[in-house]
């Protein structure tokens, strides 16, 4: 039964996350990108834009939800730990992607 509820509140949390993005998506670039879109990509400034928006709107929810008592900081980061490790197993590639990105970024720096 619980591992319903968990299930359940995954998908809301995914469902949540894309109607975020739609929102940020409409208001600065003044239309919702489809996969299939054919107009044209956001310019890379529009891409900060909108995911410093997703991140502050995100911020203020967890903000919101620790400040309620209704769960702590802690809670929600061994809650993102367990399923960062549970991602890992399923597709590590996505994993091996970031490490090599900040590989790059790391030499980079140091040049």
């Amino acid at each position: 039964m619980s591992h319903e509820r968990i299930e359940n509140a995954l998908e809301l949390l995914l469902q949540g996350f894309e109607e975020l993005q739609g929102e940020i998506e409409q208001s600065v670039l003044g239309r919702v990108v489809e996969e299939a879109d054919p107009g044209p990509p956001p310019s890379e400034e529009e891409l900060d834009q909108m995911d410093e928006k997703f991140f502050t709107k995100v911020q203020s929810s967890v903000t919101k939800l620790s400040e309620s008592g209704r769960c702590e900081a802690g809670d929600l980061l061994a809650m993102i730990s367990v399923i960062a490790e549970a991602l890992e197993e399923l597709a590590p590639e996505l994993f091996e992607e970031e490490e090599e990105e900040e590989e790059e970024e790391e030499v980079e720096s140091k040049d």
